[in-house]
């Protein structure tokens, strides 16, 4: 039997910034170690400051690590990875951000077959694709239309059809709700939950309240001041205890 190597595996990663006086280095990420498998969805929660923006950023490969090292599947990345290693495996994750970030000068057709133009894929096949992951997403009439005319909602369905466009095999989500009100967040979960059913992919999924965390996901790390807290499954309960994020474990894991 071929072993299943984890989708990533994240080995002793510390990050610091520069200390916006210049009097020293502000450390954003300490010592970080954990592994995802295929198919699984990891929630990262913690509270402001606690590094999870740092983190996804050092995941998606948007920023290095001071230290540490990141497997992807059976590649290697760490601070002697040649530049063209990084950019492939870059190809092979989707970010869906908050904010959405659509070009508004663009079609929402144009906007979703970005990441393959950039791959220079011929525009008959790019087109296809964009239109198929329209349809997924229930947009498939919003082609033509340009993002200014679209809802919160629908424009973060329109940069999840662009994330998946690629076939992604790690799909990071940050915070994908907190622009929403509570009844398109609920459909927008619906549709994450929708992409976990048809497509074989990783994802994290960095989260402030809670009941998204524990509606998406099977694990979550809980970020305490750049250390990892806690990691472990969700608890099968709706009830919130005294501390949100503490009521998201079946029993106390300190790491």
């Amino acid at each position: 039997m071929l072993k299943e190597y984890p989708v990533i595996e994240v080995e002793n990663i510390s990050k610091t910034f520069r200390a916006p006086d210049g009097g020293g280095r502000i450390t954003a990420l300490r010592d970080i170690s954990f592994k995802v498998a295929p198919r699984e969805v990891l929630g990262v929660v913690g509270k402001s400051g606690a590094g999870k923006t740092t983190l996804l950023r050092v995941l998606s490969l948007q920023m290095p690590p001071d230290s540490g090292r990141l497997n992807f599947g059976t590649t290697r990345i760490d601070e002697g990875t040649p530049g063209s290693v990084v950019r492939d495996v870059m190809r092979r994750t989707s970010t869906v951000f908050q904010g959405f970030s659509l070009l508004y000068n663009r079609s929402v057709l144009e906007n979703v077959a970005l990441p393959l133009k950039l791959r220079n894929v011929a525009r008959a096949e790019r087109t296809g694709r964009a239109r198929e992951m329209l349809d997924f997403v229930g947009l498939g009439t919003h082609a033509d239309v340009y993002p200014i005319t679209l809802s919160g909602g629908e424009a973060q369905r329109v940069a999840i059809a662009r994330a998946l466009v690629t076939d992604p095999e790690v799909l990071f989500l940050d915070e994908p709700t907190s622009a929403l009100d509570a009844r398109t967040s609920g459909e927008i979960l619906d549709l994450l939950k929708k992409v976990q059913g048809r497509y074989p992919m990783a994802m994290i999924l960095v989260a402030h309240h809670m009941d998204v965390v524990r509606y998406m996901c099977d694990r979550v790390l809980h970020l305490d001041g750049g250390t990892v807290r806690r990691l472990g499954p969700i608890r099968n309960t709706a009830q919130f205890r005294v501390d949100p994020i503490e009521a998201l474990w079946d029993a106390p894991q300190d790491v």
